[in-house]
């Protein structure tokens, strides 16, 4: 079980300090009329199985299931933030949250952590009550417990710009969305898990929206990229942004790299990829440095696309054919990638021009 009380989390986590000053807010308001309690409400309309109802519920009986959703990653700052803002908890800007009941009896908020912290941080109350929709479950397996929950709370997170991209990924998995399955089983075949879904996983990934972008891309030399940093153990987090470059340099230069792979009668990339990320300071005896995935995308929080990256890679795997493979080249290049070659014009000519010139200098250099 992955079940988190939220009263006593924020107990375990939040300051003494913070704790006492927030209890002092109170409520603004009330809670709506026409709700009853949850033990009325209850006798009241006797609900079955599958049927929903919405009860006050004392936020001491609220759980949160952290397999799908993020109740550890609750953001105490902005409720102490929110709850200063508004002087207090209001029960007219919660509204009504979302939980479910399980057959084990917890109450298991799918919508609505933040809130129901809130209602038990502004008074320090475990008897304090917050406007709960609660959905019966008709099914004893958890498996399908965990879909149905996760499902309810992918609808309403993959909408809020808050979540992370792990949370959002988390949150469709287990709702069993087909695009965030599909993803999960394309990794796998790599041991690279997202968010923590995959327990067999060897590497995880940072971001998942630029492995779908690459996948979209071209698939198969994803793949390649994917196996060539896996199997060399290149770093134990696959980065998005190398992920993208990476496939975007192979299919760019495509032709040149099959030309060294069958002349040569290698798989250049993979040993590439070796050389780059783990030889690359004992071959040259500790003159040039090996790469990281950060010093290959050094740069992105000031320009968002792939051509100063790629630029890197062709200078490396130039570098690599030269001085390591000793590569047989075409007669009509001076490199492996000739930066007289077809394939590199139709780069440069793709390139954003407010980067072309910087993106043709860092081809040509020493990374």
């Amino acid at each position: 079980m992955t079940l988190i009380n939220l009263v006593q989390q924020y107990e375990d986590r939040v300051s003494d300090s913070d704790k006492e000053s927030l209890s002092t807010l109170g409520f603004v308001d009330k809670p709506p009329f026409g709700i009853l309690p949850l033990n009325e409400a209850i006798r009241r309309y006797n609900p079955q199985p599958g049927d929903s109802f919405t009860a006050l519920v004392k936020v001491s009986e609220l759980f949160s299931d952290s397999k799908y959703n993020r109740a550890e990653k609750i953001h105490y700052a902005n409720i102490r933030k929110n709850l200063i803002q508004r002087g207090g908890f209001s029960y007219r800007t919660s509204g009504v949250i979302s939980a479910f009941l399980r057959p084990t009896k917890e109450i298991v908020v799918s919508k609505g952590n933040h809130r129901s912290t809130q209602a038990y941080a502004c008074r320090r109350d475990p008897q304090a009550v917050i406007a709960v929709e609660i959905t019966i479950h008709s099914t004893n397996s958890y498996e399908e417990i965990v879909r149905i929950e996760s499902q309810d709370h992918n609808v309403d997170c993959n909408y809020r710009t808050s979540q992370s991209q792990e949370d959002k990924f988390k949150s469709a998995f287990y709702a069993r969305e087909p695009v965030a399955l599909s993803l999960y089983d394309f990794l796998d075949k790599y041991r690279v898990g997202i968010a923590d879904t995959n327990p067999s996983a060897l590497f995880s990934v940072s971001s998942h929206a630029f492995v779908e972008k690459a996948r979209a891309l071209d698939s198969d030399l994803c793949e390649r990229y994917l196996r060539a940093f896996t199997e060399n153990n290149c770093e134990s987090e696959v980065g998005g942004n190398a992920i993208f470059a990476g496939t975007s340099f192979l299919r760019y230069f495509k032709d040149s790299l099959n030309w060294v792979d069958k002349h040569n009668n290698v798989d250049s990339f993979d040993l590439f990829m070796r050389y780059i990320y783990k030889d690359r300071s004992d071959l040259s005896y500790g003159f040039l440095t090996s790469v990281t995935q950060s010093k290959l995308t050094e740069g992105n929080g000031k320009f968002k696309g792939e051509e100063i990256n790629v630029a890197r890679l062709i200078s490396l795997y130039n570098e690599f054919c030269l001085k390591v493979l000793r590569a047989k080249i075409p007669t009509s290049n001076k490199d492996a990638i000739g930066y007289s070659s077809q394939e590199y014009f139709e780069f440069l000519k793709k390139a954003d021009e407010t980067v072309r010139a910087r993106v043709d200098e860092i081809s040509r250099q020493t990374v």
